[in-house]
């Protein structure tokens, strides 16, 4: 939820768009952000969000996931081991080695 990686800003982030588009789409939507534990009350709103556990009986929850900010303590290669669907909108799983036709760059 973080507008770039490494940092708990989320002033301008394009994830909360894309959190608003799905959810207009019908989509259960659920994020998973070290530096924003809650994502805050803002200018946009209150999503009511707080971001979830990454482990395996969260993720098998989920249809796909979307990377929208590349934070470098996230194991990308597990979260591609463990979904069948990952979009990568950072490039953040470019040294991901197994399953890689799971893994759809935007």
């Amino acid at each position: 939820m973080a507008y770039k990686k490494d940092v708990d800003d989320v002033r301008e982030s394009p994830a909360l768009r894309v959190v608003e588009l799905m959810r207009n789409w019908g989509m259960r939507v659920d994020y998973h952000d070290p530096y924003v534990p809650v994502y805050p009350k803002g200018r946009h709103g209150d999503l009511g969000m707080a971001s979830v556990e990454l482990n395996e009986e969260t993720i098998q929850q989920y249809d796909a996931a979307f990377i929208l900010t590349d934070h470098q303590c996230v194991d990308y290669q597990w979260i591609v081991d463990h979904i069948d669907l990952v979009v990568d909108t950072r490039n953040a799983a470019k040294d991901v080695v197994r399953r890689r036709d799971r893994i759809v760059k935007a």
